[in-house]
């Protein structure tokens, strides 16, 4: 990788003002920074999204099975009086009823929460992080900016003859090695080969 760098820097210290033009612009930087980092597009998607999602029925199921034994024993016995008023014993019955059942039985319910259309409580955590992407977003803007004119401005410094040469040759390429970071990977390749975002 450092070779490739080394090379990169050498050919652009090398070609004439024209071909270092064919350089990618800080707005293309910028755009390719920010599709890697996953920030491209809008920052707040979700609150909309959240309260749409209350026109969507809350579903409930239940399932279940019933297996049951029932054994029953009844006994009757029928007593009358005769004429003297004495008990007379009929004949007594015994009954015994035995059951068997299985059961399935099931339930379905839906329902829609119309309040949510108002306002749902997860707009409120959908807002947080519309805020914190939006200052991530911010950030890595303004780092892109700075390490790509940091960049150009020490480009145009360069002569090759001052002492600081060597040095300013080695800060290039730690900033090339940082947008290559931000961008993952494209800036060098961009550069080097004029490769397409």
């Amino acid at each position: 990788m450092r070779w490739r760098l080394s090379v990169a820097l050498a050919l652009l210290c090398a070609l004439p003002a024209s071909a270092v033009a064919a350089e990618p612009t800080v707005d293309e930087v910028r755009e390719i920074a920010l599709h890697y980092a996953g920030l491209d597009g809008e920052p707040d998607t979700w609150s909309g999204r959240a309260r749409w999602r209350n026109l969507v029925p809350r579903v409930s199921a239940t399932v279940g099975w019933v297996d049951e034994d029932n054994a029953r024993t009844a006994f009757n016995e029928y007593l009358t009086r005769d004429a003297q008023g004495d008990l007379l014993f009929d004949s007594a019955r015994t009954n015994n009823d035995e059951s068997h059942k299985d059961r399935l039985y099931y339930s379905v319910r839906a329902w829609i929460d119309f309040r949510g259309l108002i306002f749902d409580p997860a707009e409120i955590q959908a807002s947080r992080e519309a805020r914190a992407r939006s200052a991530r977003r911010e950030a890595l803007v303004a780092m892109v900016h700075e390490t790509y004119f940091e960049r150009v401005a020490l480009h145009d410094s360069l002569d090759g003859t001052s002492d600081d040469a060597s040095r300013d040759e080695r800060r290039i390429r730690m900033l090339e090695a940082r947008l290559d970071g931000f961008t993952g990977g494209w800036f060098t390749r961009r550069i080097t080969d004029g490769g397409a975002p």
